[in-house]
């Protein structure tokens, strides 16, 4: 199945339930998410405002980190803009480039032939509109054989 980034559940893919603990998965979710914040009110909000809106809305919400405020006040004042779809984007952007380094990291971690290819398989797969979940689930669990063949 085809599916978006923004449907892809990067802790199944990348297989961090059975690496972390679920404080940890909810930390590391807590700052991505503090991350699609910070890159949707600089980047993107920043684009599409006036200077003197965008500088009102970044003192506003810069240090509170209130994602859901923040976009209700988008919506009510400048309902033309389309902030959800803007949060969607910049969401999929962190979590690809989080996942992408995650592999990266995990290739240097194991010098492996069998890991680098389905790493590197699953990468390619990670970089396209849209992604072969199935494919995805199946480099996944190749990765985790090797990791495993290679702890024992």
């Amino acid at each position: 199945m085809y599916v978006s980034m923004s449907e892809i559940d990067l802790v199944k893919i990348l297989n961090l339930d059975r690496s972390l603990s679920p404080g940890e998965i909810d930390q590391l979710l807590d700052g991505l998410s503090q991350e699609i914040f910070f890159r949707l009110i600089t980047e993107k909000i920043s684009k599409l405002l006036n200077k003197k809106d965008f500088q009102n809305l970044r003192e506003k919400y810069l240090t509170s980190d209130d994602t859901d405020a923040l976009m209700n006040e988008i919506k009510t004042k400048w309902p033309g803009i389309n902030i959800d779809l803007q949060f969607t984007v910049t969401s999929s952007e962190v979590k690809k480039e989080f996942m992408i380094n995650y592999l990266n990291d995990l290739k240097e971690d194991f010098k492996n032939e069998n890991i680098n290819k389905n790493a590197d398989m699953l990468i390619k797969e990670l970089q396209k509109e849209q992604i072969d979940r199935d494919l995805c689930f199946s480099l996944k669990e190749e990765v985790v054989k090797n990791i495993i063949d290679i702890n024992k």
